[in-house]
């Protein structure tokens, strides 16, 4: 028995070892898991896939990578997807020019916890029997940086690193087939957790190369919730219609750097972030009654905004996933602030690296034209309890935006509902340097008073979002970069003086363009909206196109419309590298868009100035055919020679409208029966309106004013600051105020006017007696005898007193000459 005891001992003693064993080694089997992503490139319209980036490469000149629906693919035809879907991803060996070569590159992987399981990239790659002496290739390489420096070519199970598109080529595959290439990597060699593939393609004159699933095995890391920051990236400036649904307003970046990983979703027991809220609000909208159905969307590590983001992640089991193309609750009447939140069915778990947030608002039927559109970000919290959504209060950490996160520049527009046509890598070129990018550095019109783009000519691109370190940035002391930010690679510039210019119809002009720093194939197309329906398509609409090496320019000349649409409407300027025939709107790889107001005036009449009501602004240029008026020019409003016959207006016209500050002048007025003139200036510091001769008015003028009729001119721009008006204790004050030839000339007088009274404040009197001997006298002298403070010391004539001046209450006083005193003024 006591043998028996100490065998029994002995197999307990085995029984624990091995328990102990397997205790070591499961922890790290556990650590192994598995975190498939598949992209199929079904993303509708948004390509590279999300999160992936194309690169040129350095003989690139046309070649490039493109999302191509099998339904329309030719040269070959594929057939149908290796394992369903509708789109492919295509390199354009069949156009594109011999030995040109290009690059894309897949989203990192984290292969940090592999724990001696080898991680696995492949995909499917068509291999067709044409052109079997054209050596159309791809190749393979992985790197830490998505980049090519210092990246590492790799061979596939099949030993190969070439996959020849010609089937007959090394390693041979079966003719016009769907083949899968798999490349195994070596657990102990590849433990970090950001590996990019980059997959190149090679033309040689032959077919156009097809890949699609590719699939990727890894084995991650956990998330860290401190190490995840979310802020503002993208603001939207293009204008939306009424009735669109699903504008997008603002973009919202999510980065997860740090000692992070991409971690594993898998309910309680997930290693990735949850995204508990992003709380946002609506300022900068005019009126929240145009806006409903707000809504937060998501695209992944694609900067493109996008409705139809598809997953690279297969789903998981239970109501927490990794992020769909939504987040959080539909708000149907959005307010000041806007809560986005989790809920038990909808729990999303962050992916690393840097992906994007959408804010979209539909723009109601009955949204009031010109009114804005706008938000901003106010805070947003990840973590929480794992597996639980909502997350319980206090589990979460609170993320707030840095300086700049919070609110971008600009609003977008309720106007006709331009296309922004958008770029997968746009002006930022090289890993986000902008170095030897593709934009457009200037725009000039020929013809009229130039109106020029970007800092080349004195202007400056709104340079938001652009990275810090830039030296052309003025924080840097650079004069402003020439170029966007990626994304939106876009910028509507104001209209304001500069940026606006009138063209008249049927009259002949050049616009001049200017490329970026790219070294060849900078194509750069000009487009007006002739007829103002928003878009640029309509016949004549596209003025030309240009090809330009690096810093090249080039000019396009065009003729405006001889009838047509007058008023305002848009200019777009669109560089599109290697793209021989640019449209407006598609979806491009590199270039810029900016877009500018433009004003098409009708032939003007002669001898006078007449009013376009573009705008109410009288002193807007762009309203009057041949400039603002001055006090030497005839003005009229009629609206029957804006809108012959009948003056039915075609588009928005506005009444000229005289606001404070503004100086309006004419010669002689001619107001129409159908016409009004509104004066609406509450607080005048000059001449509301200064006729020089006759106003003939069969309409009506309307005067806004809390003034009288009588005008206060100004303090004049050399005052004798020596003695004071009216000072205490003295006996005997005097003031001269000066005012020059230009001042008066400014102010609207003309030659032989007569000033008949002077108006002045009295802050304030301590005393209720009267000031004796009270004068108000002048004198006309050459305006060099007043170049310092010396008083004039020569005679005056006086217009008024001496009189004792008793009025005490604090106010205006306003002193009235006889006709026998005016003062007379001559040039």
């Amino acid at each position: 028995m006591e043998n028996n005891y100490q065998n029994q001992g002995l197999m307990r003693c085995i029984f624990t070892s091995v328990l102990a064993l397997l205790a070591l080694i499961s922890p790290e089997i556990s650590k192994a898991q598995m975190v498939q992503q598949l992209e199929s490139f079904e993303s509708a319209t948004i390509f590279p896939a999300p999160g992936w980036r194309q690169q040129k490469y350095a003989t690139n000149v046309s070649g490039a990578f493109v999302l191509q629906p099998y339904a329309s693919a030719t040269n070959p035809a594929p057939g149908a997807a290796p394992a369903g879907g509708v789109n492919a991803m295509m390199f354009n060996s069949f156009t594109g020019i011999n030995n040109d070569t290009s690059i894309i590159i897949t989203k990192p992987f984290d292969f940090s916890n592999n724990a001696g399981v080898n991680p696995q990239f492949s995909f499917y790659m068509y291999r067709d029997n044409g052109f079997p002496l054209a050596d159309d290739h791809i190749r393979v390489y992985i790197n830490t940086a998505p980049n090519m420096t210092g990246a590492t070519l790799l061979s596939n199970t099949l030993g190969a690193n070439k996959l020849p598109r010609y089937n007959g080529s090394a390693p041979a595959a079966t003719a016009n087939t769907w083949n899968l290439y798999t490349y195994d990597l070596a657990a102990a060699s590849y433990l970090a957790k950001r590996y990019y593939f980059i997959i190149m393609g090679v033309c040689k004159d032959g077919n156009n190369i097809y890949l699609d699933r590719a699939t990727t095995n890894t084995y991650p890391s956990a998330t860290l919730a401190s190490d995840v920051k979310i802020d503002l990236f993208l603001q939207n400036g293009a204008s939306v219609g009424v009735g669109v649904n699903n504008h997008m307003i603002v973009g919202v970046r999510c980065i997860i750097d740090g000692t992070s990983g991409c971690g594993v979703v898998n309910g309680a027991l997930s290693t990735a972030v949850k995204l508990d809220s992003l709380l946002m609000n609506t300022n900068g909208t005019t009126n929240v009654l145009d806006i409903d159905d707000a809504k937060i969307y998501y695209t992944g590590g694609s900067t493109l905004f996008d409705t139809t983001y598809v997953s690279p992640f297969p789903v998981t089991a239970g109501t927490d996933d990794y992020p769909a193309r939504r987040f959080g609750q539909t708000i149907a009447v959005p307010g000041t602030n806007l809560d986005f939140v989790n809920a038990a069915t909808s729990c999303v778990y962050l992916e690393y690296d840097t992906t994007f947030f959408w804010l979209t608002y539909d723009i109601k039927p009955a949204a009031v034209g010109s009114n804005f559109v706008d938000a901003d970000l106010r805070s947003s919290a990840v973590g929480g309890t794992a597996g639980t959504c909502p997350s319980p209060g206090g589990t979460g950490i609170t993320v707030t935006p840095g300086p700049g996160g919070f609110s971008l520049p600009g609003a977008s527009q309720i106007d006709l509902p331009y296309c922004v046509g958008s770029y997968t890598v746009g002006t930022s070129w090289l890993g986000g340097s902008y170095t030897n990018n593709d934009y457009i550095t200037h725009v000039i019109l020929n013809g009229v008073i130039p109106t020029a783009i970007n800092t080349t000519v004195g202007a400056k691109n709104n340079n938001t979002g652009l990275p810090s370190n830039l030296a052309c940035l003025v924080s840097n002391f650079g004069p402003g970069c020439d170029f966007t930010a990626h994304p939106p690679d876009y910028e509507l510039w104001p209209a304001v003086t500069g940026r606006t210019v009138v063209l008249t119809q049927g009259t002949a002009y050049s616009v001049q363009v200017r490329a970026g720093t790219w070294n060849s194939s900078n194509n750069i197309a000009v487009f007006i909206d002739y007829n103002r329906d928003g878009d640029f398509i309509d016949v004549g609409e596209k003025l030309g196109q240009v090809s330009l090496p690096g810093l090249g320019i080039g000019n396009i000349p065009f003729t405006t419309p001889a009838a047509g649409y007058t008023g305002v409407t848009r200019m777009r300027v669109r560089e599109v590298f290697a793209n021989g025939n640019i449209d407006p709107c598609s979806q491009q790889t590199f270039g810029e868009i900016e877009d500018f107001t433009i004003i098409l005036s009708p032939n003007c009449p002669v001898g006078y100035k007449l009013w376009l009501g573009n705008t109410d602004d009288w002193n807007n240029p762009g309203n009057w055919c041949g400039g603002i008026p001055t006090i030497t020019d005839d003005a009229v409003i009629d609206r029957v020679q804006v809108f012959p016959p009948i003056g039915t207006p075609s588009r928005p016209y506005f009444r000229p409208t005289i606001k404070s500050n503004i100086l309006a002048n004419a010669n002689n007025l001619t107001i129409s029966a159908l016409d009004s003139v509104i004066i609406n200036s509450p607080t005048p510091s000059a001449n509301p309106l200064k006729l020089r001769r006759d106003l003939i008015n069969n309409g009506r003028i309307k005067v806004i004013s809390s003034f009288a009729n009588n005008v206060v001119y100004s303090n004049g721009t050399l005052v004798n600051n020596i003695y004071t008006p009216l000072k205490a204790a003295s006996t005997d004050v005097r003031t001269q105020i000066i005012y020059s030839q230009a001042e008066l000339t400014l102010a609207g007088l003309v030659p032989n006017d007569n000033i008949t009274g002077i108006q002045f404040s009295l802050n304030f009197k301590g005393s209720t007696a009267s000031f004796g001997g009270f004068t108000i006298s002048y004198a006309l002298v050459p305006f060099t005898q007043h170049a310092s403070n010396v008083p004039y010391a020569g005679p005056f004539t006086t217009v008024y007193g001496p009189l004792a001046f008793n009025h005490y209450v604090p106010g205006c006083k306003y002193h009235q000459f006889s006709y026998t005193y005016c003062m007379g003024w001559c040039q």
